[in-house]
């Protein structure tokens, strides 16, 4: 399985959508539920979710229960919104290179070009190194 970040940016707003702090599956309309029951679970090891395993599988996948976003993660999400961000992102990683880098640089990195973007506009000076 490859990993995708369309469906990371899914499952981070879907469990942002949440209406409780109660430990679920996670279910993405139209995503297989054990691809989305792996990704869950390389989130959480990522420090994106905050989950853990359930005690069922599907097609031999553990299923992680999701009880929020991690502080990472809000993070994270709050990038999701700026397409700006997603334009540079795509253009520091050619699209291979996104697919490939570890999901920490890739969530680590969209929160860092968010924050220059804030004090750009905040007028601040920027340390880009």
């Amino acid at each position: 399985m490859r990993r995708d970040l369309e469906l990371v940016k899914a499952i981070c707003l879907e469990v942002e959508g949440k209406r409780n702090y109660a430990a679920d599956e996670i279910v993405v309309a139209g995503a297989e539920p054990w691809v989305v029951a792996r990704h869950v679970e390389l989130m959480v090891a990522v420090g994106l979710l905050d989950g853990a395993p359930g005690p069922q599988a599907i097609d031999g996948q553990k299923v992680y229960l999701v009880r929020d976003l991690t502080s990472f993660g809000h993070d994270f999400v709050g990038t999701l919104r700026d397409a700006g961000i997603w334009t540079q992102l795509k253009t520091l990683f050619p699209e291979e290179a996104l697919q490939n880098a570890p999901l920490r640089v890739v969530a680590g990195t969209a929160i860092r070009l968010s924050e220059i973007a804030v004090q750009k506009a905040a007028g601040l000076a920027v340390d880009t190194h």
